[in-house]
């Protein structure tokens, strides 16, 4: 369980962190901060389900095949990614 709760309070630290990281960058108006600090999460958001449910599960349903033929990697997971 602590892996998901670590995951869960990160999620929700993020857009906190992300409004000081814009506020950082020195842009002027509050509505500007909120609106890169939005586009900063949904980019998290779409590279962490992309990097993290799609080639995560790929890896894993193809480390055995890794295992055996560890020179093929780029191709097996190529091949093992869904449609």
């Amino acid at each position: 369980y602590l892996p998901q709760i670590v995951l869960l309070v990160f999620l929700a630290f993020l857009p906190t962190m992300l409004m000081i990281l814009s506020r950082a960058e020195g842009i002027p108006s509050e509505g500007h901060v909120v609106r890169a600090s939005s586009g900063k999460y949904f980019y998290f958001i779409v590279f962490n389900v992309f990097l993290g449910v799609t080639l995560g599960g790929t890896l894993f349903d193809s480390l055995k095949a890794i295992e055996k033929q560890p020179n093929s990697i780029v191709t097996l997971l190529g091949n093992s990614l869904p449609p």
